[in-house]
C-alpha cells in the first residue's frame, strides 16, 4: 500500500501533533490485522520525491523487495484505489479534495516506469 499522508510528520521539530502518527499507525495495524494477508505500507509525509504522483515510493518498494524485472509485478491485474476522484458534493457528502486520482497519473507513471521528480 502506498499513501500520501501530509498531515503526519516524522520530524522531531514538527508542528504536527505526535498523536497523529500514533493514531495512523494504530489504524493501519488494525486494518492490516483484519485483512490477515501479507501487506506493507509506504507513507509519504513530505512534499518530496516520494509523494504521489511522483514515483519515488514505487522505486523504493521495488528496491526493498528486490524487484528488477518488469514481469515481477503483474501491473495489468493490480489495483489502484484512490480518494481523489474529483467528485462533486452530493447527498450530504463533501466534494473530493482533488481530482488527481481520476486519471490515474501515478499508476500510469509506475506502469511505464517513468521517474518524475
Amino acid at each position: 500500500m502506498i499513501s500520501n499522508q501530509g498531515g503526519i510528520s516524522l520530524k522531531a521539530d514538527s508542528k504536527a501533533p505526535k498523536s497523529k502518527l500514533g493514531s495512523f499507525k494504530s489504524k493501519v495495524s488494525a486494518v492490516f490485522n483484519q485483512l490477515d494477508i501479507p501487506i506493507s505500507i509506504y507513507a509519504a509525509t513530505e512534499k518530496d520525491i516520494y509523494r504521489k504522483p511522483r514515483t519515488g515510493m514505487w522505486s523504493e518498494l521495488l528496491e526493498d523487495f528486490d524487484i528488477h524485472l518488469s514481469g515481477d509485478v503483474d501491473l495489468e491485474n493490480s489495483l489502484f484505489v484512490g480518494d481523489a476522484g474529483g467528485r462533486n458534493a452530493s447527498n450530504g457528502k463533501p466534494k473530493d479534495f482533488s481530482c488527481s486520482d481520476r486519471y490515474n497519473i501515478w499508476a500510469e507513471r509506475c506502469r511505464q516506469n517513468i521517474n518524475v521528480t
